[in-house]
């Protein structure tokens, strides 16, 4: 699947919004079609002349990335109605990436608190803010070896960083979100060219920054 984003991105030259959730929504298209081609079943797909037609670039992209991203599993080729469906996924996506390429970021969270809570606090930050695209939720160390350059870095410890940094508690409550919800909105008004600033969002009640 990395691979089949990677030959689109370079086809199409577009850094996709939401690749994660992109990955995704194609996988869930794609397993069933590489058992179609195997057992020899066809979909009907009514719009796929017009779709060429129209949209040929993108079709001949996605053609490309498939054969040379699933060729070796296929029984033969994709049919064009295939290519049809996945093409109008990336179509779309790539309308997303326009409509939010002024205003897209992306963050990761650094939590030290164990797994459990991290996927928790990572999860609750993607609901939050749909607009940012998050990396992932790593410990200190894994984010050095990693070498990724985010908007925003989320921890739930002080860190220094010339990257934005959002201080949040382990485990968001109520008055926690509000204040947080506050304080990303202020900072994407107001740093629209991303400078390096530390905002901190201390919870009132039993957690602490430190």
């Amino acid at each position: 699947m990395n691979h089949f984003i990677t030959l689109l991105k370079e086809k199409l030259a577009i850094d996709f919004v939401k690749e994660t959730d992109l990955k995704s929504k194609i996988m869930l298209h794609i397993q069933p079609a590489i058992f179609r081609n195997i057992l020899g079943f066809r979909v009907n797909n009514p719009l796929t002349e017009r779709f060429i037609k129209e949209h040929y670039y993108v079709f001949k992209a996605v053609a490309h990335a498939a054969t040379k991203s699933f060729g070796k599993v296929l029984e033969h080729a994709f049919s064009d109605e295939e290519i049809a469906y996945l093409s109008m996924i990336v179509l779309g996506w790539m309308y997303q990436t326009e409509e939010n390429s002024s205003a897209y970021y992306n963050a990761v969270v650094l939590c030290f608190n164990g797994t459990s809570v991290s996927k928790l606090l990572l999860e609750n930050l993607k609901d939050m803010f749909p607009d940012i695209e998050f990396i992932g939720a790593f410990s200190f160390r894994q984010f050095e070896k990693l070498h990724l350059e985010p908007d925003f870095i989320f921890t739930t410890v002080p860190m220094k960083s010339h990257t934005t940094t959002i201080i949040v508690p382990p485990f968001l409550e109520p008055d926690s979100r509000k204040q947080l919800r506050k304080v990303v909105s202020k900072l994407l008004s107001q740093d629209p060219h991303r400078k390096a600033k530390r905002y901190c969002l201390c919870h009132k009640r039993s957690h602490s920054c430190g």
